[in-house]
């Protein structure tokens, strides 16, 4: 309440200062006027050349006075509220030297003998001062005191005349410095009043413009803030960085405890960047992503900055009950030439993503080749939408065999698609394009008919492996369709073999461990794919709804020369024993790993070795070559 007083009192002290710069040239025509007849007046009745050689300064002094405010009022000015306040202040105070002027001119008029001049002196008198009320009726002290002072002078000088008609006519001349006095604090009160609403609108307006520029959940600027800002550093012409950064593991938090508890975490991530020294501008720009205006700052600068507020983000959490720690990811980008700002965010970004594609807790700074990489991804998001309307994927499939017999117990399909400019377009690239262009669902619904009805030529026993999506996954309704899919095709649900990623089911735990555990209920085996790379830990198997687990390329790869590695694989075969899961190695291309795996005690294997992807007719003739045989090593 306070504030909104002392910015009342402050807006009032400007609107007063703005008018007398109007008001103000128009008093002093007035006190020429009056200077004039005065000087004339002292000439007349004194003969006296004092009154003329006076005449000229007094005038030519008004005048510049005049001009002066006349300037202000039309030039403008950037005096403070003080400053404005204290040449309101001399106003008043000239004011009062103007009353005791006029009134020394109605007292004078005591002094002579023609009633005529003096009621004429004045009547002149309180003519000027009634004009000069109300030209400064926005500041009412100097303006009532201009009134009055005149009016009581000029009564008593009526009064003092013995003349009936002077008499009579004071009582009038109260009347109607009472009527000028009324209408000089109406029209005040409306002043202030208009004052008082430019006030609240502009309160209201900034409000508006705050809310419409800051985050509501956090606090923070938001994008239309932030990119305003970005604007202003580009005028300046000066050197400055964008960052931004994206948490890693936050969805997974707000997907298991809600969004109260994410909110609470995006508080906190918010606080903790508000710390950061020298981080500059913090904004969030999207649901767990922030943007840093950092100015004054190259690329290594920036980087380091950005190091700074990521390793604040990351420190345990303890909010709400819920104990947890966020990662982050963060792309940076230079401005370095006028125009650069209409990009520089989009850029952060293409570094962002080419961080977040290295490893987690990465920074990049944006180079010319990641926007290649951008138009290249581009390309192919173009080129996967003509793919799905035009059914272009292919299939090839991999098999899985037992290590002991060599038999074949599974096939693995593996899609593939040539894009008409780029080439063969392998699936660990269109794949991720096809998520973030939102079509994976389209290229994989497409992709598990046809691989169903390859299936459908197979023998009872071979199963089919199919990799399934994170967004497929934790699509609501997604088993129902899944299962849709095979009966339509008419492959049982038990001879389907789900293929998902630690990352995949991390993602959103919720809706992926009801998808899992939907497809199970049904009959189709789980398994979890590239076991070692992702998130899980050997605990976190145990509340997996799983069926087998795939031991990565990275650690067979190792199996032979490398005996931690070999311990690693070992460790991850037993526990799959224990767990009842069945241990698949992927990535098997030599004859001494296939050797080793059996050694260790892993029932099946799958790689370049046994057999490469294959069309559905190899798969046929591999069956028929393999089937009921036995092959213990290549």
């Amino acid at each position: 309440m306070e504030k909104q007083q002392s910015d009342f009192d402050d807006a009032l002290v400007v609107e007063q200062f703005n008018a007398m710069t109007r008001s103000i040239p128009i008093v002093f025509v007035n006190l020429l006027f009056m200077t004039t007849v005065f000087c004339w007046f002292v000439y007349e009745q004194t003969s006296s050349r004092l009154a003329l050689w006076a005449t000229p300064p007094l005038m030519a002094a008004q005048a510049a006075r005049a001009f002066y405010w006349r300037r202000l009022g039309r030039r403008g000015h950037d005096f403070s509220i003080e400053k404005q306040r204290r040449m309101l202040r001399t106003v008043w105070i000239m004011c009062l030297a103007l009353c005791v002027g006029f009134s020394v001119i109605a007292l004078l008029t005591l002094s002579l003998p023609d009633i005529f001049i003096q009621s004429t002196m004045s009547i002149l008198t309180i003519a000027c001062s009634i004009a000069i009320a109300l030209q400064m009726f926005t500041v009412p002290r100097a303006a009532l005191s201009v009134l009055w002072s005149v009016t009581i002078c000029t009564v008593f000088v009526f009064l003092r005349s013995e003349n009936s008609i002077l008499i009579a006519a004071s009582a009038a001349l109260i009347v109607v410095a009472f009527a000028v006095a009324r209408l000089l604090r109406d029209n005040f009160d409306t002043f202030r009043k208009l004052v008082h609403s430019r006030v609240d609108v502009e309160r209201m307006r900034t409000a508006a413009i705050d809310l419409a520029m800051t985050d509501a959940l956090t606090g923070l600027p938001n994008r239309r803030m932030f990119e305003m800002k970005l604007r202003a550093c580009a005028a300046q012409g000066t050197e400055f960085s964008v960052a931004v950064i994206d948490l890693d593991g936050f969805k997974p938090i707000n997907d298991l405890y809600g969004h109260a508890v994410g909110d609470r975490f995006l508080e906190e991530a918010a606080r903790r960047m508000r710390e950061a020294r020298d981080a500059g501008l913090i904004a969030r720009i999207g649901g767990d992503e922030f943007a840093l205006l950092i100015e004054n700052a190259d690329g290594s600068r920036a980087s380091s900055i950005a190091r700074s507020v990521m390793a604040r983000i990351s420190a345990p959490y303890e909010l709400l009950g819920v104990s947890a720690k966020l990662g982050a990811s963060c792309g940076v980008a230079v401005w370095k030439e006028p125009g650069d700002e209409n990009r520089l965010v989009e850029r952060a970004d293409m570094a962002l993503y080419e961080a977040k594609a290295r490893d987690r807790g990465a920074v990049v700074i944006f180079a010319a080749a990641l926007e290649d990489d951008a138009q290249r991804r581009a390309m192919i998001a173009a080129g996967l939408r003509e793919a799905v309307a035009a059914d272009a994927f292919e299939l090839r499939f991999q098999p899985i065999v037992d290590i002991a017999t060599g038999e074949p117990k599974s096939f693995e399909a593996l899609a593939r698609w040539r894009h008409a400019e780029l080439g063969q377009i392998p699936p660990n690239v269109f794949i991720p394009i096809a998520e973030q262009a939102g079509l994976i669902e389209a290229v994989t619904d497409g992709l598990l008919r046809k691989a169903a009805r390859t299936a459908m030529r197979w023998p009872e026993q071979i199963a089919l492996s199919f990799n399934l999506s994170a967004i497929q996954l934790a699509r609501l309704g997604a088993a129902q369709n899944i299962l849709s899919t095979l009966a339509e095709c008419g492959l049982p649900p038990r001879r389907f073999e789900a293929e998902v990623t630690e990352t995949a089911i991390m993602s959103d735990v919720v809706s992926t461990t009801a998808t899992i555990s939907a497809l199970k209920l049904s009959g189709v085996q789980v398994a979890l794919d590239d076991f070692g790379t992702g998130y899980s830990s050997f605990s976190e198997l145990c509340e997996l709804p799983l069926d087998k687990v795939k031991i990565d390329k990275s650690f067979v790869d190792k199996i032979c020369g490398d005996a931690r590695a070999a311990s690693i694989v070992g460790a991850i075969v037993k526990m799959c024993g224990e767990l009842d899961l069945s241990c698949v190695a992927e990535g098997v291309e030599r004859a001494e790993q296939l050797e080793c795996l059996e050694r260790l005690g892993c029932a099946r294997a799958q790689g370049y070795l046994i057999a490469r992807p294959m069309t559905e007719d190899e798969t046929l003739a591999f069956l028929a070559e393999r089937s009921g045989a036995v092959r213990k090593s290549a």
